[in-house]
């Protein structure tokens, strides 16, 4: 997260959030009172306007695949640390078989911080890198939780996040909250939304699935789709989960 006086940024994994981190450093006219990058709250603040990035879950397990393959990334430094780093030794054609693992539940605790076999068992990785900056507590409640029901109950009661930006439609989306909510907190806003449009992605993972195409079995791409349920439901109900981002 980075924290200002009146607004809060927080950063989600692969979704543009140095993109908009830079930003906000650069055109934020208040000073930055707290930087902890991917740090999830504990409790929000009164009265301050928080934000998040959400991604295409399809888009982000070939970020991070691709991450890894450049040996980066925290996903990447836990499964080789589990000794799981021949996943990453048949280059972009071991995708699927990376994918199916970080899919299965039983694997969740290699992957993340918090993210044990009952949180796994509710949603998938992606979702819950998603939720556990949305909605405080949200790791330590879902481990209770009985089904896809109570997700969505307990987001609808605790989000924190007034706005979600869409890293397919990022320019648009952070100019529009530049233009409203944060426009008071904005230095510039003409030259801050002239910034977005112009600048290229920042810290880009090398993309070998543009160069030659991944293609994944059906059933694995279910699989996603029904482990990404949340994301999908709530953000890309209209995708196949293959939508092209801008920014990684």
């Amino acid at each position: 997260m980075i924290e200002f006086d009146t607004f809060c940024y927080l950063q989600n994994h692969k979704t543009g959030c140095t993109f908009v981190e830079m930003f906000l450093r650069i055109h934020a006219a208040e000073p930055v009172r707290l930087f902890h990058k991917h740090a999830a709250l504990q409790a929000a603040k009164p009265d301050k306007f928080y934000f998040v990035n959400v991604r295409d879950p399809g888009e982000v397990y070939l970020s991070l695949y691709n991450y890894g393959l450049d040996g980066r990334g925290q996903v990447f430094e836990r499964l080789r640390d589990a000794g799981q780093g021949n996943l990453y030794r048949s280059g972009i054609e071991g995708y699927e078989a990376w994918l199916a693992f970080v899919l299965d539940a039983d694997n969740g605790p290699i992957l993340a911080p918090g993210f044990t076999r009952a949180v796994a068992a509710r949603v998938g990785l992606v979702s819950y890198r998603f939720l556990r900056l949305a909605c405080p507590g949200f790791g330590i409640a879902c481990a209770r939780f009985s089904g896809a029901d109570d997700v969505r109950g307990y987001f609808a009661r605790e989000k924190i996040v007034a706005a979600v930006i869409r890293h397919e439609r990022m320019a648009e989306e952070l100019g529009r909250l530049v233009a409203g909510p944060l426009k008071h907190a904005i230095n510039d806003v003409a030259a801050a939304r002239a910034w977005i449009y112009a600048t290229p992605p920042i810290n880009p993972s090398n993309r070998r699935d543009q160069k030659a195409a991944v293609v994944i079995a059906p059933a694995t791409r279910e699989m996603m789709r029904t482990r990404e349920w949340f994301l999908y439901e709530n953000f890309y109900s209209d995708t196949n989960g293959s939508a092209n981002g801008q920014r990684n």
